[in-house]
């Protein structure tokens, strides 16, 4: 007898967008949240490492039910590697909201100016922890407002680092 999981079951909440940016290879975090969130019934589309943002930006295009995309970064060159979002995102028509997070730039002292920075390269939500995912998934069950162009987040911790 074949066990059946609790995904074959449950509906999906949704996809997920899932990468590391172009100029960082490290992938065991990615795949440990891929797991999370694909226990957490989310349909998952792992680009892994090294995924330049064009890359993002066209399966975020291509994905039906697209909740989010979610953009690590553990080497700390998130504003490089993503100078080219505006114009990606415009591009490709993408409204759901991009999330970046992890170690977002080299060295210790993380500023306010590199969050500042993102934000308007078009990040949406800044996470500082893992954890913090799925309060910033879960804020996205409030509609966007009326006319607006691209979904919100509304979570405070997701524009604030962890202590």
């Amino acid at each position: 007898m074949q066990e059946v999981s609790r995904s074959d079951i449950e509906p999906s909440r949704g996809t997920i967008v899932l990468g590391v940016t172009a100029s960082d290879a490290h992938v065991v975090g990615n795949h440990l949240i891929a797991m999370y969130l694909r226990r957490q019934r989310f349909h998952v589309v792992n680009l892994g490492a090294c995924t330049p943002t064009e890359e993002f930006m066209r399966a975020a295009s291509q994905a039906d039910n697209l909740v989010a995309v979610l953009i690590g970064s553990l080497n700390g060159h998130a504003l490089e590697d993503l100078a080219d979002l505006p114009r990606l995102r415009e591009e490709y028509g993408v409204t759901a909201p991009i999330i970046v997070g992890g170690n977002l730039s080299v060295g210790a002292i993380k500023s306010d100016d590199t969050i500042a920075r993102l934000h308007a390269l078009g990040a949406d939500g800044i996470l500082s922890h893992p954890r913090q995912i799925l309060d910033a998934i879960g804020s996205l069950d409030a509609p966007p407002p009326v006319g607006s162009t691209r979904a919100t987040l509304h979570s405070t911790a997701l524009i604030t680092q962890e202590a």
